[in-house]
């Protein structure tokens, strides 16, 4: 099937322009609209066709522009296979993730594919493998079924393969799993505000209500809402049951208040292991599956989470309608209860709506920067191009950028871009106020990145700053305006509105550079030295690769444990940060096939490789390890001594079976 083409007028640096394409060294395709092309393929078992199984389609591109590791939760389109098994979507030239979730009921296991480039009609099949069944019953120390919750299956060898199941009534849950060594745990469902349970909550509110004194606003029914810390290691090697149960839990009761005291009813209340108080391992498993107890407060402001003893954060989210910010207290310990009172400040309604040539733009990015750079709020567009948020009194820099989706586009040498500049400005918020962003087409800012001997660097992140960062530095790194990848030529395109520019390689602040733009396209080459791709391929002293490796490393002499604070990004396999010196400290989770991917500036360095907890090998470290140009390592790590030889082999069995 041919690609479906609608033209129409465009405008670009101001000008009304056609569709066109100009040839030359830099060839550019204007549309206002969409360029659309199949994404296509099947789903087979063995060979035969799969139907009705669920497909979803990502834009990576997207994902990454919006600094969400993980690909983020909301798909660009899906849809179910047919009688064939085929799948069809019409996107636009970009890169894509597409993912099957197969029928729970099913033996079939999840499958993906993580990158599949479209640049004209693209096919991809995908075949599916069946698991065993893992099932069994939640309950309570007390022994009641717990609902409301689900189990979370976590692989440590020979993948990383995860995945999670909610419990009905009775408290019983179902996974498919590949075989292999598990972390399993019971953690609480987030809230899912159904008609049915917004009923049962007004129910409950009007009993609150009549109340004169404070009764606990849930009882201690764990179904509601739990945190338990109580991780399960399983070697699971066909169909099984495993029961699990809750250890004996405390509540952790609270009130919400505004400065005023009166009580905030609505609020999402966030109860989470502290992980300042956890050893590095636990802190990592942990994060990993997410143990984390949400609930909303009643009318008088109250809420009640059942937890294992120890220490925990809380974040209080006021409802989206009220003027009222966020607040996160850490480290509250529990020991058998705790009842604690939480304030959070009233602030100012910042609204507004984005808007392209008079039409609005759904799900355009809102960043709310703080001038004194320490706090950033994000806002989303809705379809009607309208945004609202609650902030503190004070200056702030408001940086909007458009949703592809919603955005013209220009095509640069075969990729496609988004040709709206990001709109910003400086505001003061000193009570209720109403911004109107108009977003207008950019100037091209392009060019490629290769090495000193002329090789494309391919894959790399390019950004732009503001040129009011007058002394640029690593800590701005999640704050670009813009940013873009470059191509297997190296090629990298950002629009730009008139203006000086920081321009940033990857995270070479360092060598940042100061550029011009101006109402004509400008190009910029960069020779980028001094920062080598590092690959280190790790395995066991068995020839297996280990998936979920967490690889730390720092500047040689500053070997401390300490990592990038990741309290937002509990999710990214990858967390950087960067000391005066421009030098990096960070760390990455290797995946399936085992292999660290990073790239880092000339220097010495130290690295830490901490397989996964409760796996069969033992962590390592390198601790003087010198970088200066592009280099492949491998690691191999030792198995661990403790357990007899016979039990190891029988568990390696289970693990690595020869029948798959």
């Amino acid at each position: 099937m041919m690609p479906i083409l609608r033209y129409e007028l465009s405008r670009l640096n101001g000008k009304i322009l056609p569709w066109v394409r100009v040839r030359g060294e830099n060839e550019v395709l204007l549309a206002s609209t969409e360029v659309t092309f199949n994404l296509a393929g099947h789903i087979r078992h063995q060979g035969l066709p799969v139907q009705n199984v669920l497909v979803h389609v990502y834009d990576v591109y997207q994902q990454i522009s919006s600094g969400n590791g993980n690909g983020g939760d909301v798909p660009v389109s899906e849809q179910r296979t047919g009688p064939r098994g085929e799948f069809s979507f019409a996107v636009r030239s970009g890169l894509y993730r597409l993912e099957v979730s197969p029928d729970p009921s099913t033996r079939f296991l999840k499958q993906a594919i993580t990158e599949a480039r479209v640049l004209s009609n693209t096919n991809c099949n995908i075949n599916l493998t069946t698991g065993c069944i893992l099932n069994g019953r939640v309950t309570s120390a007390a022994g009641e079924s717990v609902r409301r919750c689900e189990v979370v299956a976590l692989g440590i060898e020979p993948s990383s393969y995860k995945a999670s199941a909610k419990t009905d009534e009775e408290g019983n849950y179902s996974l498919v799993l590949p075989r292999g060594k598990y972390h399993v745990a019971a953690r609480a469902t987030k809230i899912d505000r159904t008609e049915e349970e917004e009923e049962l909550e007004d129910e409950i509110l009007a009993d609150d209500e009549e109340q004169e004194s404070f009764e606990p606003p849930m009882n201690t029914d764990p179904s509601h809402s739990f945190v338990s810390t109580t991780v399960q290691v399983v070697n699971f090697g066909n169909d099984d049951e495993l029961d699990l149960e809750l250890p004996p839990l405390v509540p952790m009761d609270g009130e919400v208040h505004d400065i005023f005291g009166q009580p905030v009813a609505g609020a999402h209340v966030s109860v989470t292991p502290s992980r300042s108080s956890m050893d590095f391992k636990d802190k990592m498993l942990a994060q990993e599956l997410d143990l984390t107890g949400h609930c909303l407060t009643d009318s008088l402001g109250r809420f009640r989470t059942l937890v294992s003893p120890g220490h925990y954060d809380v974040i209080i989210e006021p409802d989206d309608g009220a003027a009222l910010f966020s607040t996160k207290e850490t480290d509250i310990t529990v020991g058998e209860s705790v009842f604690q009172k939480f304030t959070v400040s009233e602030g100012h309604r910042l609204r507004g709506e984005v808007l392209y040539e008079d039409a609005p733009l759904s799900q355009a990015l809102v960043r709310i920067r703080a001038a004194d750079r320490k706090t950033e709020f994000l806002a989303r567009t809705d379809a009607n191009g309208h945004f609202s948020a609650a902030v503190p009194g004070g200056n702030y820099k408001l940086v909007v950028t458009a949703h592809p989706k919603d955005a013209p586009t220009i095509i640069i040498n075969e990729q496609e871009h988004n040709g709206l500049a990001p709109w910003t400005k400086m505001i003061v918020v000193g009570g209720d106020t109403h911004v109107e962003v108009k977003l207008q087409n950019g100037t091209a800012l392009q060019g490629r990145v290769s090495d000193e001997q002329g090789q494309a660097r391919p894959g790399v992140r390019v950004s732009v700053y503001s040129d009011s960062e007058k002394q640029l530095d690593a800590d701005k790194s999640t704050r670009a305006l813009a940013s873009g990848i470059t191509d297997g030529d190296g090629r990298y395109c950002i629009f730009l509105s008139p203006g000086s520019y920081w321009l940033v390689v990857h995270k070479d602040f360092v060598n940042a550079r100061m550029v011009e733009i101006e109402h004509e396209p400008l190009n910029v080459d960069i020779t980028w030295h001094g920062w080598c791709n590092v690959r280190f391929e790790v395995q066991g002293e068995d020839g297996h690769a280990v998936p979920r490796c967490r690889v730390s490393y720092a500047p040689y002499g500053n070997d401390d444990t300490e990592l990038p604070d990741d309290d937002e990004n509990v999710h990214e396999n990858e967390r950087q940060q960067f000391n005066q010196a421009g030098m990096p400290k960070g760390y990455y989770i290797t995946p399936d096939d085992g292999i660290c991917r990073l790239t880092l500036p000339s220097g010495v360095y130290i690295f830490r490789f901490a397989p996964p907890q409760d796996g069969s090998y033992d962590a390592k470290t390198i601790r003087q390890l010198s970088i200066s140009a592009d280099m492949t390592k491998k690691i191999t790590l030792s198995l661990k001594v403790e357990e007899p030889v016979e039990e190891q082999r029988r568990l390696r069995e289970i693990a690595y079976p020869t029948d798959i």
